[in-house]
């Protein structure tokens, strides 16, 4: 009889697998940042898929989308349960996700407070790059990629810790067992961010 065999990324001997959101978006680039670190994955498109998970990223795509088919497949209370005590990665429409925007189309899973406007930097057109520093890296800047990225125009609670900024704004935030960044970190080479993320899971473990 023959057995997979699964990659596990391990800091100080502690094993991880970790699940992203494919419902709809960009979550095959996550899968290969993760694969870059011989993380083993699990594309979740069921509650059942949460159950064996360490960690969960939301990828970008369409908000919209997201949230309807989050319903539409009955995944909402499965995710709330599992995002209020696991770690949680949301990037650009996951950031939106994770937010408790008030809007008329998208229904956010209210998991961090602060206040976000959908699309603020721009169509699909007005889609640019820029080098960024990260608090918690200064080694090199990252390349941050902004796609019709959401802005974070305030921070409403004191417990949130800014990880990166574009200008005074803030970019990549984070908060308890909660990571956010409005740009797309899954786009090229560097695992710096995704790395990070494994890091606070790691912590929750210990």
């Amino acid at each position: 009889m023959s057995f997979l065999r699964r990659n596990y990324y391990s800091i100080e001997g502690i094993k991880m697998v970790l699940g992203v959101l494919s419902l709809q978006g960009d979550y095959e680039l996550h899968v290969g940042q993760l694969k870059s670190l011989n993380v083993d994955t699990i594309k979740v498109k069921t509650s059942n898929d949460l159950i064996n998970i360490d960690g969960l990223i939301i990828p970008g795509g369409e908000s919209t989308t997201i949230s309807l088919l989050i319903d539409k497949l009955n995944l909402r209370k499965a995710l709330e349960e599992y995002c209020s005590k696991k770690c949680v990665f949301g990037t650009c429409a996951g950031l939106i996700m994770i937010s408790n925007i008030k809007d008329k189309i998208v229904k956010p899973l209210n998991l961090i407070s602060f206040d976000l406007e959908r699309n603020a930097y721009g169509r699909q057109i007005d889609s640019f790059t820029k080098y960024i520093d990260l608090e918690f890296d200064r080694t090199s800047k990252f390349v941050a990629n902004f796609i019709r990225a959401p802005k974070i125009k305030s921070l409403n609670d004191d417990d949130t810790e800014v990880l990166a900024y574009d200008g005074n704004t803030p970019i990549l935030v984070k908060r308890g067992n909660l990571l956010g960044s409005s740009f797309h970190p899954e786009i090229g080479n560097d695992n710096r961010i995704h790395k990070y993320f494994l890091k606070m899971i790691n912590n929750e473990k210990v």
